[in-house]
């Protein structure tokens, strides 16, 4: 990252020393979290957002030092450097990694960073049930499960951006070891649960083995021909799974892609990887029609012409975001998939155009 001159004092600004500066915060007030569970788990709510946010805005301060700032048009340098500059939520620094430094953030990810962002809220603000001096039991046991589900998805994203966070090996490998108390909690969670488990097991639900967790406790439900839904009954994390034969005739082994961690899409058996326009080609179950041709894109990710239909569900094959409706804007008439109702498109628009009134305004 280049480094931000300060006029007043005329001694440059090092963007590595910031972004060390805030990604020890953010790891300190992790560990601190995870030893709050159990004894103080309204502290621990708030110390764990806390970590979080400053994680993302770390990454994001990778792209561009201005991008952590809340009106970036009118970022200064100066205020930047003194620490006054008023900065980005946790999640605006989430909508500014995907939308404009272009970074793939899993769906069940993002809504998991905003559950936890939205209990800190409670806890500052307003009122949550693990607040006062005898916090309610069952609210305690849901921020222990909360701590280990928005840390699933966090490391999965350092793993991802190794290349950033790779001088911090040693603190993620030290939070890893301090999530191990969550892990007995889990364990007991899990024997609280197997007869229920078994019992769904005889009538025929099928449960494979939880990322999360590591548990046999994650019912899987199949979407359509190709992917599945992956619920665990221990640590509640969900995950969409899509799975096929791999292509190579000398191969044939199945692959299994987690919406979780998109990115790793490598045969296990040849390592034959499969890019975007591959995976189309084995999840595409629709009926093609030269003559009618519509781009189907995400909002998630914002990739353009990324989805394909697969059976009764619709799937990026950039994030894997998956979805059952896909919507048509009203101005550009392409489809979009994650981007929710697109009732005034016309002339509003979507990710993907302005609508009507951005085309008026030019």
């Amino acid at each position: 990252m280049a480094e931000v001159q300060s006029s007043s004092s005329r001694s440059p600004l090092n963007g590595d020393e910031i972004f060390r500066r805030l990604a020890e915060s953010g790891f300190e007030f992790l560990r601190r979290s995870i030893s709050e569970a159990s004894s103080e788990p309204r502290f621990a709510v708030v110390h764990f957002a806390t970590a979080i946010e400053l994680l993302l805005k770390a990454r994001l301060l990778r792209e561009h030092w201005a991008l952590i700032v809340r009106n970036s048009g009118e970022a200064d340098q100066e205020s930047f450097v003194r620490g006054e500059a008023r900065t980005v939520t946790g999640e605006e620094a989430l909508r500014r990694l995907e939308k404009i430094a272009g970074l793939v953030i899993p769906a069940e990810a993002a809504s998991e960073f905003r559950r936890i962002g939205a209990h800190r809220n409670r806890v500052l603000h307003f009122f949550h049930a693990t607040s006062g001096a005898e916090p309610n039991a069952a609210e305690s046991e849901r921020v222990l499960r909360e701590q280990h589900r928005g840390w699933f998805y966090l490391s999965l994203l350092l793993d991802e951006w190794s290349q950033h966070f790779g001088e911090f090996r040693q603190e993620i490998t030290r939070v890893r070891s301090l999530m191990k108390r969550h892990t007995e909690y889990l364990e007991v969670v899990f024997n609280s649960v197997k007869s229920t488990i078994d019992a769904r097991r005889a009538v025929g639900e099928v449960f494979v083995i939880c990322r999360g967790c590591g548990h046999p406790s994650a019912a899987r439900s199949a979407l359509s021909t190709n992917v599945a839904l992956l619920k665990c009954a221990v640590c509640e994390i969900v995950d969409s799974l899509v799975t096929f034969e791999c292509t190579n005739e000398d191969c044939g082994q199945m692959i299994e892609i987690h919406e979780s961690h998109p990115g790793q899409r490598s045969c296990p058996g040849c390592r034959s990887f499969y890019n975007n326009a591959q995976l189309a080609e084995v999840l595409d179950t629709a009926t093609a029609d030269p003559l009618d041709y519509t781009a189907r894109n995400c909002a998630r990710c914002t990739s353009p012409d990324s989805v394909v239909q697969n059976d009764e569900v619709y799937v990026c094959t950039e994030c894997l975001t998956v979805d059952d409706s896909i919507y048509m804007c009203g101005w550009c008439s392409e489809l979009q998939l994650g981007g929710g109702d697109l009732e005034d498109s016309f002339l509003t628009g979507c990710e993907f155009c302005d609508g009507r009134l951005g085309w008026e305004s030019k």
